[in-house]
């Protein structure tokens, strides 16, 4: 299973990139995508007013988790990348 989307309309005259071969995941881990999300007003934060979290999901399975960070920054993106797939696991597309 993969997702299928069309390219993004270059703007002001630019050329268009070239679109990247599909490859479809077979397992949980060959396509993972995340992103951080950020709360932007006071009731948005989290307990400890927190306002930044990081958001993984897996493509295939759909399976999402959220981790509640301090900040948004390379160490608090690879802690959540540890906890979501096991050390051993490789991960194919993130």
């Amino acid at each position: 299973m993969f997702i299928e989307c069309s390219p993004s309309q270059p703007r002001n005259g630019q050329k268009g990139g070239e679109r990247l071969p599909r490859k479809a995941a077979k397992k949980f881990g060959d396509h993972i995508a995340g992103d951080y999300l950020i709360a932007k007003s006071e009731p948005e934060a989290g307990i400890d007013d927190d306002r930044v979290a990081m958001v993984i999901k897996d493509v295939l399975t759909d399976f999402r988790y959220v981790y509640p960070a301090g900040r948004r920054d390379a160490s608090n993106t690879v802690l959540a990348m540890k906890h979501y797939v096991d050390d051993l696991e490789k991960v194919g597309i993130f």
